[in-house]
């Protein structure tokens, strides 16, 4: 606001408003924000600079794998220990840019990482087999690289790998490995990140990890401003890890609620020390000011803070809690009940953003099926979105079931504590009333995924109405067009009607030159041979010369029709065959084929999946095909190899009975590609069988009013029968 703006005039100094200057501002103009190819640009119209504020600032740290004792197996193997290498965090870097005010310590840090998974007891199974739980060799490294080239002998994948041991497992419902991290980091950064991870069937992950040191930082003192930045790169380290592990279908469906984003999806932090420094009573960290700013950089929105005993305290935040004291240790159940519900309610949280999403491409698509006339491309994009609508409905729906189940496998979140301490926390952590608001808030989600799905077959079925609707405006405009063709039809009739009285005016007008030239009337009637012959004969009688002219109009006239009549005749019959083949030929040998035939026209047909040509000529081996010379045209598919058909075509006389039945074609044609190679014997024996005409079984008998009964004969010095009715 005017006001606002003149406050901080008033009241900013000289130097920060420099700084934010030099910010914001390059050569007197303001910078503005851009997203563009998957990173924000600072720039004007002639500067253009990378934003550096999504990059995470790395330290150097030392950690040690983690587990509760409540998740292991009794007498199971003991976890390692990175203790002997605290030190190599000492001497090493970080890229912290800021100036760090260092305002709450804690020391002895243990940190529970917890999110949820669409788990199952197939997906337990699978991960035990993948692991290699039940095997002499267990564990070894891990990446979610694909190998697109199975068959080679030697696999190259990006640097970043992780070695997973096997703690202890159950086959159907659980299982504890510890996880180290091969992951490169800048130069001088040393990060030795070695996780312990639980994995359930009732899709709770929980990442456990004791640091040793951060930076120069051994045990104590660790500072909230580097422990903020250890837990974002633990955070996508592990998502990193979990990506290794688990199957397509669960980062399938991780990658549909995260829209692709999966490696910064949220996670619950629970954070565990002995002490703390300063130690004040809980409220006093909540000031809202400098030490409830540190704390909200590792568990977000702070929400409460009691004291659980003169000692212990804890902080709630909205992506964590912080227990501190001697005996934080000893509420490991209610810490785990707790942080695998909050996982569940951080999932839910994001799938009820996905849904929102989805109402949204719904009301986009309503839009656009509203507004389909102003875009010939928009039913094509509609139903394109209704379809990957569907799916990502289809994904929601299992979540869900998911979520349901694993509310209902998982006992431990039940449990109520019977000591008092534990008591006091299980109320402080309202672990009964988010166990009670993730039934409702599933069953709302079903019930809102429910109405979406209703909605998609609403939508489509108005697409299939606005389809049907444009089909039928199609079919009146066909109608119409065929109208106009019969109209058209009916007019080239007339002409033509028109034109056979001008062919037989032209016959009339061709004997009167044929009588004039004979008598020459311009000379030869003069002539003496002409009057004795022709004028004196003919001419000079009445009607004489003009019957005559009518009869030699008439013969001509009739060989002009007898002539076309006889053209016609040549080409009026006509035998065709089409078979529809979809076998496989030798392309090398129909090459050799049609190199011996007159090619009259090659026309091709490509996409990404068959690449067809179509290729036609005409026979000139007349005596192969009884006197006639048919047109072939084939179809075939160059990029498989497959004949997919073959049409043939003969122009015979109509007034004579055919001499080459379309059945006794089709075997010749595909014996004369048997023998040329270009087809199997098998195949070629197919589709003559497949497509041969039905013969009548011996016995078998036949009503003489179903069929036509013929004779054939045969003319002497013929090869063919003829058939007679």
């Amino acid at each position: 606001s005017p006001s606002g703006l003149a406050l901080i005039s008033k009241r900013l100094p000289d130097e920060e408003r420099q700084l934010v200057d030099d910010l914001c501002i390059v050569d007197g103009k303001l910078l503005q924000v851009v997203w563009e190819d998957k990173r924000f640009l600072l720039r004007t119209m002639t500067f253009s600079r990378e934003s550096t504020v999504t990059d995470a600032e790395d330290v150097s740290y030392v950690v040690s794998p983690y587990l509760p004792k409540t998740l292991r197996r009794v007498g199971g193997p003991i976890m390692s220990s990175n203790a002997h290498r605290a030190s190599e965090s000492a001497t090493k870097e970080s890229t912290i840019r800021d100036d760090l005010d260092e305002v709450i310590t804690i020391s002895n840090v243990t940190i529970l990482i917890g999110e949820w998974i669409p788990f199952g007891a197939n997906q337990v199974v699978e991960l035990n087999l993948k692991l290699g739980s039940n095997e002499r060799c267990q564990g070894g490294y891990f990446t979610a690289q694909v190998d697109d080239d199975s068959t080679n002998t030697q696999c190259e994948v990006p640097t970043g790998l992780t070695s997973v041991s096997i703690l202890d497992h159950d086959m159907t419902r659980f299982t504890n490995i510890e996880a180290e991290v091969y992951y490169p980091e800048d130069e001088g950064i040393v990060q030795i990140e070695h996780f312990g991870i639980h994995t359930r069937m009732d899709g709770t992950i929980v990442y456990g990890l004791m640091i040793e040191s951060v930076l120069d930082r051994i045990l104590e003192n660790i500072s909230l401003d580097n422990l903020a930045r250890l837990l974002v790169d633990v955070h996508v380290d592990s998502s990193r890890i979990m990506e290794s592990l688990l199957s397509n279908h669960q980062r399938d469906l991780l990658d549909m609620i995260f829209l692709g984003n999966t490696l910064n999806r949220d996670k619950v932090n629970v954070i565990i020390a002995d002490r703390v420094v300063p130690k004040m009573s809980a409220e006093r960290y909540l000031d809202k000011d400098a030490f409830e700013n540190e704390l909200r950089q590792v568990l977000g929105d702070t929400h409460e803070a009691h004291d659980l005993s003169d000692n212990d305290i804890v902080i709630t935040g909205s992506h964590g809690i912080m227990l501190i004291g001697p005996h934080s240790k000893m509420q490991e159940p209610v810490m785990l009940a707790f942080l695998s519900l909050r996982s569940r309610d951080v999932f839910v949280h994001n799938v009820f953003n996905r849904l929102f999403i989805i109402d949204d491409t719904l009301k986009t698509a309503r839009q656009l099926i509203a507004k389909y006339e102003q875009d010939p491309n928009s039913i094509p994009r509609i139903r394109h979105t209704l379809s990957e609508t569907s799916k990502d409905i289809i994904l929601l729906e299992e979540v869900l079931l998911y979520l349901r189940e694993s509310l209902e496998q998982d006992t431990s979140i039940y449990a109520e504590p019977t000591d008092e301490s534990g008591y006091r926390l299980y109320q402080v952590l309202k672990v009964k009333t988010i166990l009670n608001d993730l039934h409702v808030r599933i069953e709302d989600m079903q019930k809102v995924l429910l109405g979406a799905r209703h909605e998609v077959n609403g939508l489509r079925q108005m697409a299939d109405t606005i389809a049907e609707t444009q089909m039928f405006r199609l079919q009146e405009e066909i109608r119409g067009n065929s109208s106009d063709m019969l109209q058209q039809l009916k007019i080239n009739e007339r002409q033509s009607t028109s034109l056979d009285v001008m062919q037989v005016i032209f016959a009339g007008s061709l004997a009167f030159d044929i009588l004039d030239r004979l008598t020459g009337e311009w000379s030869v009637v003069h002539t003496s041979w002409a009057r004795a012959y022709i004028v004196d004969p003919f001419m000079s009688k009445p009607m004489l010369w003009f019957i005559i002219s009518m009869m030699v109009w008439f013969g001509v006239g009739t060989g002009v029709f007898s002539m076309m009549r006889d053209l016609n005749d040549r080409t009026a019959g006509v035998i065709t065959y089409r078979v529809k083949v979809n076998k496989g030929i030798d392309l090398n040998a129909l090459d050799d084929f049609l190199s011996r035939k007159s090619v009259i026209s090659e026309d091709g047909d490509a996409d990404a999946l068959n690449a067809n040509q179509k290729v036609s000529w005409i026979e000139k081996d007349v005596s192969r095909w009884e006197g006639y010379q048919p047109k072939i045209e084939m179809i075939y598919d160059v990029k498989h190899g497959f004949l997919l058909s073959v049409y043939m075509q003969v122009t015979r006389r109509a007034s004579k009975p055919a001499r080459l039945r379309p059945e006794t074609m089709k075997m010749r044609f595909f014996t004369e590609l048997q023998e040329a190679g270009v087809m199997a014997p098998d195949d070629a024996a197919e589709v003559i069988d497949n497509t041969r005409r039905r013969q009548t079984r011996q016995g078998e008998l036949v009503m003489i009013e179903d069929s036509s009964v013929f004779l054939k004969v045969r003319v002497p010095g013929e090869r063919h029968y003829r058939e007679i009715p």
